[in-house]
Protein backbone atom coordinates (compact mmCIF):
# COMPACT_ATOMS: atom_id res chain seq x y z
CA UNK A 1 0.00 0.00 0.00
CA UNK A 2 1.65 3.38 -0.90
CA UNK A 3 -1.17 5.87 0.33
CA UNK A 4 -4.19 6.68 2.03
CA UNK A 5 -5.93 6.49 -1.09
CA UNK A 6 -5.53 3.09 -1.53
CA UNK A 7 -6.00 2.62 2.28
CA UNK A 8 -9.25 4.22 1.65
CA UNK A 9 -9.97 1.98 -1.38
CA UNK A 10 -8.81 -1.39 0.26
CA UNK A 11 -11.25 -0.19 3.45
CA UNK A 12 -14.34 -0.09 1.62
CA UNK A 13 -14.10 -3.38 -0.54
CA UNK A 14 -13.61 -4.88 3.04
CA UNK A 15 -16.41 -3.33 4.40
CA UNK A 16 -18.47 -3.94 1.06
CA UNK A 17 -19.03 0.23 1.30
CA UNK A 18 -19.86 1.33 -2.11
CA UNK A 19 -18.53 4.61 -3.36
CA UNK A 20 -21.46 6.62 -3.81
CA UNK A 21 -22.34 6.20 -0.14
CA UNK A 22 -22.46 9.83 1.27
CA UNK A 23 -22.13 8.25 5.51
CA UNK A 24 -18.56 7.56 5.82
CA UNK A 25 -16.60 10.36 3.89
CA UNK A 26 -12.96 10.20 3.46
CA UNK A 27 -11.86 12.29 6.38
CA UNK A 28 -14.13 9.96 8.46
CA UNK A 29 -12.94 6.85 7.59
CA UNK A 30 -9.03 8.28 7.71
CA UNK A 31 -9.89 9.11 11.47
CA UNK A 32 -11.66 5.66 12.09
CA UNK A 33 -7.98 4.25 10.70
CA UNK A 34 -6.07 6.48 13.06
CA UNK A 35 -7.51 5.24 16.35
CA UNK A 36 -7.32 1.58 14.91
CA UNK A 37 -3.82 2.29 14.59
CA UNK A 38 -3.07 4.32 17.63
CA UNK A 39 -4.97 1.64 19.88
CA UNK A 40 -4.20 -1.48 18.30
CA UNK A 41 -0.92 -1.63 15.97
CA UNK A 42 0.96 0.78 17.87
CA UNK A 43 1.10 -0.54 20.80
CA UNK A 44 1.88 -4.11 19.39
CA UNK A 45 4.77 -2.89 17.35
CA UNK A 46 6.29 -1.21 20.07
CA UNK A 47 5.57 -4.21 22.65
CA UNK A 48 8.46 -5.60 20.13
CA UNK A 49 10.95 -3.14 21.71
CA UNK A 50 12.92 -3.21 18.41
CA UNK A 51 13.41 0.77 17.79
CA UNK A 52 10.24 1.05 15.42
CA UNK A 53 9.04 5.10 15.94
CA UNK A 54 12.65 6.23 17.36
CA UNK A 55 13.14 10.19 16.46
CA UNK A 56 15.60 12.44 17.88
CA UNK A 57 15.34 15.87 18.73
CA UNK A 58 18.51 18.12 19.21
CA UNK A 59 18.51 21.01 22.12
CA UNK A 60 21.28 23.60 22.55
CA UNK A 61 22.38 23.39 26.17
CA UNK A 62 21.87 27.27 27.61
CA UNK A 63 23.39 28.53 31.00
CA UNK A 64 20.93 28.53 33.71
CA UNK A 65 18.74 26.82 32.17
CA UNK A 66 17.62 23.12 33.49
CA UNK A 67 14.49 22.28 31.75
CA UNK A 68 13.58 21.02 28.30
CA UNK A 69 10.30 19.77 27.00
CA UNK A 70 9.74 16.52 26.19
CA UNK A 71 8.86 16.44 22.49
CA UNK A 72 5.01 16.94 21.86
CA UNK A 73 5.34 14.21 19.24
CA UNK A 74 6.68 11.84 21.78
CA UNK A 75 4.21 9.00 22.35
CA UNK A 76 2.72 8.82 25.89
CA UNK A 77 5.72 11.21 26.20
CA UNK A 78 8.14 8.06 26.80
CA UNK A 79 11.81 9.09 25.75
CA UNK A 80 14.18 5.94 24.29
CA UNK A 81 16.65 7.90 25.61
CA UNK A 82 18.23 11.47 27.35
CA UNK A 83 21.93 11.94 25.44
CA UNK A 84 24.69 14.90 25.85
CA UNK A 85 27.09 16.24 23.08
CA UNK A 86 30.34 17.72 23.92
CA UNK A 87 31.84 18.43 21.13
CA UNK A 88 32.14 14.69 19.04
CA UNK A 89 31.90 12.75 22.44
CA UNK A 90 28.25 11.36 23.15
CA UNK A 91 27.22 10.06 26.11
CA UNK A 92 23.77 8.89 27.56
CA UNK A 93 23.14 10.94 30.80
CA UNK A 94 21.51 8.63 33.75
CA UNK A 95 18.32 9.47 35.55
CA UNK A 96 18.06 10.69 38.84
CA UNK A 97 15.09 10.77 41.29
CA UNK A 98 14.14 14.34 41.44
CA UNK A 99 14.37 14.04 45.43
CA UNK A 100 18.02 13.65 45.16
CA UNK A 101 18.92 17.04 44.05
CA UNK A 102 20.91 18.34 46.62
CA UNK A 103 21.96 21.60 45.17
CA UNK A 104 20.69 24.85 43.03
CA UNK A 105 24.79 25.89 41.84
CA UNK A 106 25.20 25.38 38.19
CA UNK A 107 28.06 22.98 37.17
CA UNK A 108 28.57 20.33 34.29
CA UNK A 109 25.39 18.39 33.62
CA UNK A 110 25.96 15.05 34.52
CA UNK A 111 22.24 13.27 35.14
CA UNK A 112 18.87 14.05 34.82
CA UNK A 113 15.23 14.00 36.47
CA UNK A 114 11.76 14.28 35.26
CA UNK A 115 9.48 16.89 36.02
CA UNK A 116 5.53 16.98 34.40
CA UNK A 117 6.69 17.13 30.60
CA UNK A 118 10.22 18.53 30.77
CA UNK A 119 13.76 17.20 31.50
CA UNK A 120 15.62 18.69 33.69
CA UNK A 121 19.33 18.75 33.35
CA UNK A 122 21.34 18.05 36.74
CA UNK A 123 22.87 20.47 37.79
CA UNK A 124 21.86 23.06 35.83
CA UNK A 125 23.87 24.41 33.19
CA UNK A 126 26.70 26.72 34.20
CA UNK A 127 27.58 27.60 30.62
CA UNK A 128 26.48 27.94 27.11
CA UNK A 129 29.56 25.84 25.87
CA UNK A 130 28.46 24.20 22.54
CA UNK A 131 26.67 21.30 24.48
CA UNK A 132 23.79 19.78 22.87
CA UNK A 133 21.10 17.58 24.62
CA UNK A 134 19.59 14.65 22.38
CA UNK A 135 16.31 13.72 23.25
CA UNK A 136 15.74 10.33 21.83
CA UNK A 137 11.73 9.50 22.11
CA UNK A 138 9.29 7.18 19.94
CA UNK A 139 7.21 9.27 17.71
CA UNK A 140 4.04 9.29 17.27
CA UNK A 141 3.18 8.88 13.63
CA UNK A 142 0.53 11.63 11.94
CA UNK A 143 -2.69 12.29 11.14
CA UNK A 144 -3.80 10.14 8.21
CA UNK A 145 -5.02 12.95 5.74
CA UNK A 146 -6.51 12.93 1.79
CA UNK A 147 -3.70 12.69 -0.42
CA UNK A 148 -4.59 16.23 -1.71
CA UNK A 149 -3.31 17.56 1.48
CA UNK A 150 0.31 16.51 0.96
CA UNK A 151 2.58 16.49 -2.26
CA UNK A 152 5.45 14.47 -3.02
CA UNK A 153 9.09 15.84 -3.81
CA UNK A 154 10.15 16.27 -7.34
CA UNK A 155 13.51 17.81 -6.63
CA UNK A 156 15.67 19.38 -4.68
CA UNK A 157 18.29 22.53 -4.98
CA UNK A 158 20.07 23.61 -1.54
CA UNK A 159 17.05 24.48 0.58
CA UNK A 160 14.63 24.61 -2.00
CA UNK A 161 12.33 21.82 -2.87
CA UNK A 162 10.07 21.00 -5.93
CA UNK A 163 6.67 19.57 -5.54
CA UNK A 164 4.17 17.76 -7.65
CA UNK A 165 1.15 20.07 -6.98
CA UNK A 166 1.07 22.81 -4.63
CA UNK A 167 -2.02 21.75 -2.20
CA UNK A 168 -3.83 25.02 -1.12
CA UNK A 169 -3.29 24.77 2.62
CA UNK A 170 0.52 25.00 2.06
CA UNK A 171 0.93 28.74 2.70
CA UNK A 172 3.86 30.73 3.82
CA UNK A 173 4.88 30.51 7.32
CA UNK A 174 3.27 26.79 7.35
CA UNK A 175 4.99 23.84 9.21
CA UNK A 176 5.49 20.88 7.53
CA UNK A 177 6.60 17.54 8.24
CA UNK A 178 8.94 15.68 5.35
CA UNK A 179 7.80 11.35 5.49
CA UNK A 180 9.57 9.13 3.74
CA UNK A 181 7.82 7.98 0.49
CA UNK A 182 8.82 4.25 0.79
CA UNK A 183 8.78 1.73 3.33
CA UNK A 184 8.71 2.35 5.90
CA UNK A 185 7.12 5.43 5.67
CA UNK A 186 8.65 7.27 8.82
CA UNK A 187 8.73 10.79 9.15
CA UNK A 188 12.59 12.22 7.92
CA UNK A 189 11.99 15.60 9.72
CA UNK A 190 9.28 17.26 11.63
CA UNK A 191 7.76 20.57 11.79
CA UNK A 192 9.73 22.84 8.84
CA UNK A 193 7.82 26.24 8.35
CA UNK A 194 8.13 27.04 4.91
CA UNK A 195 10.18 30.92 4.13
CA UNK A 196 8.42 31.25 0.61
CA UNK A 197 7.12 30.06 -2.42
CA UNK A 198 7.29 30.46 -6.03
CA UNK A 199 5.32 27.94 -8.33
CA UNK A 200 5.66 24.63 -7.37
CA UNK A 201 9.17 25.52 -5.33
CA UNK A 202 8.79 25.94 -1.38
CA UNK A 203 12.01 27.15 0.01
CA UNK A 204 12.98 26.44 3.59
CA UNK A 205 16.27 27.34 5.97
CA UNK A 206 17.33 23.87 5.96
CA UNK A 207 15.98 20.49 5.04
CA UNK A 208 16.35 16.75 6.36
CA UNK A 209 19.76 15.42 5.39
CA UNK A 210 18.18 12.24 3.82
CA UNK A 211 15.76 13.84 1.71
CA UNK A 212 14.97 11.99 -1.51
CA UNK A 213 12.88 13.07 -4.79
CA UNK A 214 9.37 10.94 -4.00
CA UNK A 215 9.04 11.46 -0.54
CA UNK A 216 6.24 13.38 1.05
CA UNK A 217 5.52 16.58 2.53
CA UNK A 218 2.19 17.02 4.96
CA UNK A 219 1.24 19.69 7.32
CA UNK A 220 2.84 19.06 10.80
CA UNK A 221 1.58 16.40 12.69
CA UNK A 222 -0.53 14.63 9.34
CA UNK A 223 0.57 12.15 7.24
CA UNK A 224 -0.97 10.88 3.22
CA UNK A 225 0.66 7.37 4.68
CA UNK A 226 0.57 5.51 7.29
CA UNK A 227 3.54 5.49 9.25
CA UNK A 228 3.75 1.61 9.92
CA UNK A 229 5.80 -1.39 8.54
CA UNK A 230 3.83 -1.85 5.43
CA UNK A 231 2.67 -5.38 5.90
CA UNK A 232 0.65 -4.09 8.17
CA UNK A 233 -1.27 -2.19 6.54
CA UNK A 234 -3.53 -4.55 4.90
CA UNK A 235 -4.28 -5.34 8.54
CA UNK A 236 -5.38 -1.44 9.57
CA UNK A 237 -7.35 -1.75 6.41
CA UNK A 238 -9.34 -4.81 8.05
CA UNK A 239 -9.73 -2.65 11.84
CA UNK A 240 -10.98 0.36 10.37
CA UNK A 241 -13.80 -1.31 8.01
CA UNK A 242 -14.89 -3.43 11.28
CA UNK A 243 -14.93 -0.12 13.51
CA UNK A 244 -17.34 0.84 10.33
CA UNK A 245 -19.59 -1.77 9.75
CA UNK A 246 -19.65 -1.59 14.21
CA UNK A 247 -21.31 1.95 13.82
CA UNK A 248 -23.89 0.30 10.98
CA UNK A 249 -25.14 -2.05 13.61
CA UNK A 250 -23.52 -4.84 11.77
CA UNK A 251 -22.30 -7.06 13.98
CA UNK A 252 -21.64 -10.52 11.99
CA UNK A 253 -19.50 -8.71 9.21
CA UNK A 254 -17.35 -6.80 11.96
CA UNK A 255 -16.72 -10.13 14.12
CA UNK A 256 -15.61 -12.24 10.81
CA UNK A 257 -13.48 -8.95 9.83
CA UNK A 258 -11.64 -8.74 13.58
CA UNK A 259 -11.23 -12.02 13.18
CA UNK A 260 -9.34 -12.62 9.99
CA UNK A 261 -7.36 -8.93 10.87
CA UNK A 262 -6.37 -11.11 14.35
CA UNK A 263 -5.23 -13.94 12.69
CA UNK A 264 -3.00 -11.69 9.80
CA UNK A 265 -1.36 -9.99 13.24
CA UNK A 266 -0.64 -13.74 14.59
CA UNK A 267 1.57 -14.63 11.52
CA UNK A 268 2.76 -11.12 10.90
CA UNK A 269 4.24 -10.37 14.64
CA UNK A 270 6.84 -12.81 14.73
CA UNK A 271 8.76 -10.63 11.54
CA UNK A 272 8.92 -7.69 13.95
CA UNK A 273 11.56 -9.07 16.46
CA UNK A 274 14.39 -9.53 16.08
CA UNK A 275 14.95 -7.23 13.11
CA UNK A 276 18.76 -8.08 12.88
CA UNK A 277 18.76 -12.02 12.23
CA UNK A 278 22.56 -12.59 11.96
CA UNK A 279 23.85 -10.42 14.54
CA UNK A 280 22.59 -10.77 18.54
CA UNK A 281 22.90 -7.41 20.63
CA UNK A 282 26.42 -7.39 22.21
CA UNK A 283 27.39 -4.82 25.27
CA UNK A 284 29.79 -2.41 23.90
CA UNK A 285 32.26 -0.30 25.83
CA UNK A 286 31.25 3.08 26.24
CA UNK A 287 33.91 5.70 24.51
CA UNK A 288 34.36 7.72 27.84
Amino acid sequence: MISNTELINSIKINGAIPDDQDQFTDEVILAQADEAMLQTLLPLIMERQEEFFVFDQSFAVTANKSKYRIPSRSIGGVLRDVQIQRGTSICSLPQMNSEDVQTSSPGTPHAFYLKSGSVCLYPTPASTDGSTLILSFFCKPGMLTPVTNASRVTAINGNTVTVAALPAIFVVGSSVDFIKGTAHYEPLGLSYTIQTIGGTDLAFTSLPEDLEAGDWLSLSGYSPVPSIPEEFHPVLALLTAAKLLQSLGQTDQETALIQKAESAIQRLVGILAPRVLGEPQRCVTPLF
